[in-house]
């Protein structure tokens, strides 16, 4: 059972998160935060962990809430993981590239009680974006500061940091859940692709085979010259010649398990 603690946790996250939203829609920015206890306590979580998890994102959205203010309050494990799970306690905020790459170096070090919190958060907001983008498609990507490419970059790369000496169910939730973005994602690209919409982000390659989405790529690859060039340039001098797509496909995979 829980005690006061949590009780006041609770409180300052619905003071402080009352007015904010989850980007570009109407929900309730604290209806994320529960989620996110919601499954830490599910899946094993004491009262320290899930005070953290629904104030995970107080030290990054709040102006003025300080490290020391969580001491105080909660004890010193509270504070520590809740900074674990910021990737920045200053405003404005560094550059967004900048404090991802930071936040996702250290990740992979941090201990299980901690990642149980983080990929709660994370499998939270990708189950999230994938039903948003079922409905909006690719006006989905507007909010987020790294767009399309960024957002898709990072998840994948913090779901391989938590998974890093963790096995644990919430990591292999999170692995299907972000293959899923992928899978989202470069089956748009293809469509794109083969009506001339929009011209591909130079790693469409990439994003179709991290998902095993071959069938994708070879129609792809059929379809458009412009990945059939990229291919070849990011693979010259190690494969020189492909009768088809289903070539390009090969070449690639082996040059990535190398």
């Amino acid at each position: 059972m829980y005690s006061e603690r949590f009780d006041e946790a609770v409180a300052l996250a619905v003071r402080d998160f009352r007015h904010k939203v989850r980007k570009d829609t109407q929900i309730p920015y604290v209806t994320h935060l529960f989620a996110v206890a919601s499954m830490v306590g599910e899946h094993g979580g004491d009262e320290d962990q899930m005070i953290a998890a629904i104030l995970h994102d107080w030290l990054e959205d709040i102006k003025g809430a300080e490290p020391a203010h969580l001491e105080v309050r909660f004890g010193s494990r509270v504070r520590a993981l809740v900074e674990g799970l910021s990737d920045s306690f200053t405003h404005p905020k560094p550059p967004w590239k900048e404090r991802k790459l930071a936040y996702i170096a250290k990740l992979a070090l941090k201990p299980p009680e901690l990642k149980l919190i983080s990929a709660a958060d994370k499998l939270h907001n990708c189950t999230s974006i994938r039903r948003d983008y079922a409905v909006h498609r690719e006006a989905v990507w507007g909010r987020f500061t790294g767009g399309r490419d960024g957002t898709l970059w990072y998840y994948r790369e913090v779901a391989r940091a938590l998974a890093d000496g963790w096995d644990h169910p919430l990591a292999h939730r999170l692995h299907q859940e972000v293959r899923g973005l992928w899978q989202d994602a470069a089956t748009v690209t293809v469509d794109l692709c083969k009506t001339g919409v929009q011209r591909h982000a130079p790693d469409i390659a990439d994003h179709l085979l991290e998902v095993g989405a071959r069938a994708e790529a070879v129609e792809c690859f059929d379809k458009c010259d412009l990945c059939e060039r990229f291919l070849l340039a990011r693979i010259d001098g190690i494969f020189t010649k492909f009768r088809h797509a289903q070539e390009l496909v090969d070449a690639v995979e082996i040059l990535r398990a190398e």
